[in-house]
């Protein structure tokens, strides 16, 4: 009985042990992955941008996207006529579902109907994000859309939600840092570098995973 009680023991410290960098690794590797994809996203917008002289617009699709930004109803466009990419559903995020960030004490919840600090109100969405895709952005859409000319840069976004599986609304790390804290900041996000994720923080860290086309040299928040 007793070395049965020290077998398991040590089983349970070993578990305690590898469960931990498991998940560690599994973040990891979903991190490099949403990399890849939105790297692969951006080469084919930038190839379209080459070809029609401007990115592609974001609009509301309904019922699929009312809101106007998954990538894989937004971009169709990059894979017919021409094939960019072979399809746009491949523009998948691995960590799932647009999520609002709440206050650090609550737990994600889905995005629903939701105003920001100016008032302008996001449509329900549901199911949120069925094809688990990456957040599509495009700056002169969005300054029309928020009645923001500040933010009219000629620049697309792709964006996933990262770890924490909050939006942190990283598609607007471009965005000059008195229009965020004006307009957007909520949740504790008080500066266009709060939406950046950022591993030395922590594989589960807060902020988004995103990259930019059309805009270089540009640092968050100037």
């Amino acid at each position: 009985m007793i070395e049965l009680l020290v077998v398991v023991s040590i089983l349970a410290i070993l578990a305690a042990i590898a469960i931990p960098n498991l998940l560690e690794a599994q973040t990891r590797s979903r991190v490099s992955a949403a990399k890849a994809t939105i790297r692969t996203g951006i080469v084919a917008l930038e190839m379209y941008a080459v070809d029609n002289s401007r990115y592609p617009p974001m609009r509301q699709m309904f019922p699929n996207d009312p809101l106007g930004l998954l990538a894989s109803e937004q971009l169709r466009v990059l894979s017919t006529p021409v094939a960019y990419v072979s399809s746009s559903r491949e523009l998948t995020d691995p960590f799932g579902t647009i999520q609002l960030r709440g206050p650090s004490s609550s737990p994600p919840v889905a995005l629903s109907n939701h105003a920001d600090a100016s008032g302008f109100q996001f449509p329900e969405l549901r199911p949120p994000n069925q094809h688990r895709s990456l957040l599509y952005y495009h700056f002169p859409t969005l300054a029309n859309r928020f009645n923001e000319p500040r933010i009219n840069l000629e620049a697309v976004g792709l964006v996933s939600i990262g770890p924490d599986l909050r939006d942190s609304l990283g598609a607007f790390a471009l965005v000059p840092a008195p229009v965020f804290q004006a307009r957007f900041a909520r949740g504790g996000l008080l500066h266009p570098y709060d939406t950046i994720y950022d591993p030395t923080n922590g594989t589960v860290s807060e902020g988004d995973i995103q990259s930019f086309a059309g805009v270089m040299g540009k640092s968050p928040g100037r």
